[in-house]
């Protein structure tokens, strides 16, 4: 199976530098330039199955990532709840605090890291399960692409989740 995981286009809030979390922005005009970009290497990788995020600025991206490819909508890949943070500056957030495995903190109504990388484990084992010869592009968001790659090899990480930081409209392959 090979997995191309994608952050979707950017959204204003990217632009202002403000949390998203579940709040459902959609792109902005830079989002569907870069989406419109994308799309040219996209159509090299011979996927064959979407998956995405249900929030609109992750389905925006998909639609204009493939076209004409059927997108399965996974509700387990939508972006982790940042509580009270969600609208305000990046820099309110203490991402270390956050991301501490062991310590789960879910201070300020945040999901706990491991709840989301529970979500992620479910999302994995079902690809694995169900499309395991198959080129898969999933398009979602930040905090649950770090954990999706938790859940790809937990034995990377020892204190923390990783923290990856793709642009957007960005993708990494995962052979597995």
């Amino acid at each position: 199976m090979i997995l191309y995981i994608m952050r979707h286009g950017q959204t204003d809030y990217n632009k202002q530098g403000l949390l998203q979390g579940q709040v459902d922005i959609p792109l902005n005009d830079e989002g569907i330039k870069q989406a419109l970009a994308a799309k040219k290497q996209i159509d090299l990788l011979d996927i064959d199955l979407v998956i995405c995020s249900p929030l609109k600025r992750a389905i925006k991206t998909a639609k204009m990532v493939t076209f004409n490819k059927k997108i399965i909508v996974d509700e387990r890949i939508i972006e982790r709840n940042l509580g009270v943070y969600e609208g305000q500056p990046s820099l309110e957030y203490d991402h270390n605090k956050y991301y501490r495995y062991e310590e789960n903190n879910t201070g300020g109504n945040v999901e706990g890291i491991k709840e989301i990388t529970n979500r992620a484990q479910m999302f994995l084992d079902d690809l694995k399960t169900n499309y395991l010869n198959k080129k898969i592009l999933i398009v979602t968001h930040g905090a649950f692409i770090n954990a999706l790659l938790y859940a790809i090899n937990p034995h990377l990480v020892c204190e923390t989740v990783p923290s990856i930081s793709l642009k957007n409209c960005e993708y990494v392959k995962i052979i597995i």
